[in-house]
């Protein structure tokens, strides 16, 4: 890998709430320089790579064409309709690369000749061509405005495969209805001597009969019909089925014989004494809907009882014990769980007093809503005209960002320390904890979400070196973000 040069740049991103993929062309990218914007694409070459250190929001990727300068930066998720994030970019040059920008295109004026397929030359009135004879076309020309054609006939043949016409249309010929009168006597050869006869037919019958044959319905048929005279039966049961009340008379014991699932009704006005052998010692009792007075022994075979409440109103305490484990792939069936959060496609409003779950979005995420306050947040240290080193806090905090300038002809180099006081040598990689370089008349702001941790303290420095000490002619101005 060669020695590559890398220059920050800082843009603004707006996001819309949908778009997760910005493109644009590295040329058109505005910089503030020597106090006015200028175009990135009139400064130099085209970089051979970019990187974005600590984006404000996370990314998939980011790539610059070699050839046309145009970078893609694409987002893990759309930037919030509204939100503004600042990015910085590092240009990446390699030692030797010299692309430039491509630069505006210019237009000239071209001479055409037109010749024919013998090389004669085409002649032109203003803006029409003199062509006289045969033309030959191939492909697709796109023609505008009204064209002549000489010998088009005034009757065309139109071939109709399957065509709707819609209106009236003049129709001229001889034609033939489908169906014809016919007058006279006609001779069939073939016709069947017996005709199939479908509908209702109406039959006069004189002294002769009639022989039917088939089924033939009758609907005035009475049911019962009256019988005179005598009636054999030779199939007649010995035993006949009685239904109905019968009145018997015995004076003695009478035995009754029954089978399984008949019923004898019986009148008397006495007391019966009825005789059962077979009486089940326990009996099986289904109360469907029953109130029971007094105390009743129910015995259970399990411990402790199970009770199935499919709808059932409990009145008083009931205490409820869970054993629900943490990291449990497979809690058990009587666990009692617990649903905190509650998904939204948009924030849901409370009342004073609510209780709310926790706000999801439909993908899962979080709601957090940062609200404005007068105390907390991060703190900020300016340090203007500086030209050696400063301690921005003298305990463990967090670097969040800067925003630093440099009215100097030359580069100057900012560098954190990890340090309750100043850096022993401005320069030295020793509590080193960030370092960049500013060009020349060239501003910066960067804003680290995460924060940079320093266990002793925050100090800034500057230095017209890389690796030592000097101080630049004309103070910088600081501005430290920290916790």
């Amino acid at each position: 890998m060669a020695i590559q040069q890398v220059v920050p740049i800082s843009i603004l991103l707006q996001g819309d709430g949908s778009t997760g993929t910005f493109v644009f062309n590295l040329g058109d990218v505005y910089q503030i320089s020597s106090g006015s914007a200028v175009n990135y694409g009139n400064l130099g070459f085209i970089p051979t790579g970019i990187e974005v250190p600590n984006p404000p929001a996370p990314l998939i990727s980011a790539t610059i064409d070699s050839a046309t300068g145009i970078i893609t930066l694409t987002l893990l998720a759309p930037i919030p309709a509204g939100v503004i994030l600042n990015f910085i970019l590092n240009l990446l040059f390699n030692s030797g690369d010299a692309v430039p920008f491509p630069g505006p295109f210019q237009p000239t004026t071209v001479g055409a000749r037109l010749q024919d397929g013998s090389g004669n030359p085409i002649s032109s009135t203003g803006d029409a061509l003199d062509i006289t004879g045969t033309v030959s076309i191939s492909g697709t020309v796109p023609i505008s405005g009204s064209i002549s054609v000489s010998n088009f006939p005034a009757s065309q043949v139109v071939t109709l495969a399957s065509t709707t016409i819609t209106g009236s249309v003049a129709v001229t010929g001889t034609f033939f209805q489908a169906t014809q009168p016919v007058s006279g006597t006609i001779a069939v050869s073939n016709f069947p001597a017996t005709q199939p006869v479908s509908g209702t037919i109406t039959a006069n019958a004189g002294t002769g009969t009639f022989t039917v044959g088939g089924t033939v319905a009758v609907s005035n048929f009475p049911a019962t019909q009256p019988v005179s005279g005598s009636v054999a039966v030779s199939n007649f049961p010995a035993t006949q089925p009685v239904s109905g009340t019968i009145a018997a008379t015995q004076s003695g014991t009478w035995t009754v014989g029954i089978s399984a699932g008949q019923t004898i009704a019986a009148t008397n006005a006495g007391t019966f004494a009825v005789q059962v052998t077979n009486f089940p010692a326990s009996q099986v009792v289904t109360l469907a809907s029953t109130t029971i007075t007094g105390t009743v022994a129910v015995t259970q075979s399990t411990s402790p009882w199970v009770v199935s409440l499919a709808s059932t109103t409990i009145t008083g305490t009931a205490t409820v014990a869970g054993n629900k484990t943490t990291n449990n792939a497979a809690p058990g069936a009587t666990n009692v769980g617990a649903l905190v959060g509650i998904a939204n496609a948009a924030a849901p409003a409370y009342t004073e007093g609510d209780q709310v779950l926790e706000s999801l979005t439909l993908t899962g995420a979080e709601r957090v809503t940062q609200m404005p306050t007068t105390q907390g947040g991060s703190l900020s240290k300016v340090a203007q005209g500086l030209t050696t080193t400063v301690n921005v806090k003298a305990s463990a905090g967090q670097l969040y960002g800067y925003a630093f300038s440099n009215p100097n002809a030359v580069n100057v180099w900012v560098f954190f320390y990890n340090t309750a006081t100043t850096p022993g040598t401005i320069g030295s990689a020793t509590n080193l904890i960030y370092e960049m370089m500013l060009p020349a008349g060239g501003a910066a702001n960067v804003w680290i979400g995460t924060g940079i941790a320093a266990a002793a303290g925050i100090a800034v420095a500057v230095s017209t070196s890389e690796t030592t000490s000097a101080a630049p002619a004309t103070g910088l101005t600081i501005t430290t973000i920290y916790f």
